[in-house]
């Protein structure tokens, strides 16, 4: 877990932080966390396995989207030492119409047609709730 996410601000309570812990800690054995595949390693035979998956953004042009905003990025990149590419930037350079809340690490859940996006962490619980609903209704 990157130490931001890791921070305490995104957990409503200790163990919820360790109930995560404890699961990121088994799927990164059990699904090779140590050693992923870089998604352009993976051939168009098995990525065409997974519904929704997208080599680039340029498929999303139009799109209503959220996302880590440039404002949120900062702290990673004071973080990192470096400038980073930003998300926000990429996403509206590729015809997404990029939403953000009102303040920086608020939620924001943004759905357009079967797209679901989340700003950033503390969007999580709304994200995992609407692909539910969503998986619920056969969408």
């Amino acid at each position: 877990m990157d130490p931001l996410s890791d921070n305490a601000i995104w957990f409503l309570s200790f163990s919820e932080k360790e109930k995560e812990k404890q699961l990121l800690d088994k799927m990164s054995v059990e699904k090779n966390f140590s050693n992923p595949k870089r998604l352009a390693d993976i051939s168009d035979e098995e990525l065409s396995q997974y519904r929704g998956v997208a080599r680039s953004f340029s498929m999303m042009d139009g799109y209503k989207v959220t996302c880590y905003t440039n404002k949120e990025e900062v702290s990673n990149e004071l973080l990192w030492g470096e400038r980073i590419r930003r998300v926000e930037d990429a996403l509206r350079e590729a015809g997404c119409i990029v939403e953000t809340a009102a303040l920086p690490l608020l939620p924001k859940l943004v759905v357009d047609r079967v797209l679901v996006s989340g700003e950033n962490p503390a969007s999580a619980d709304q994200l995992g709730a609407k692909f539910v609903e969503m998986l619920e209704r056969k969408v």
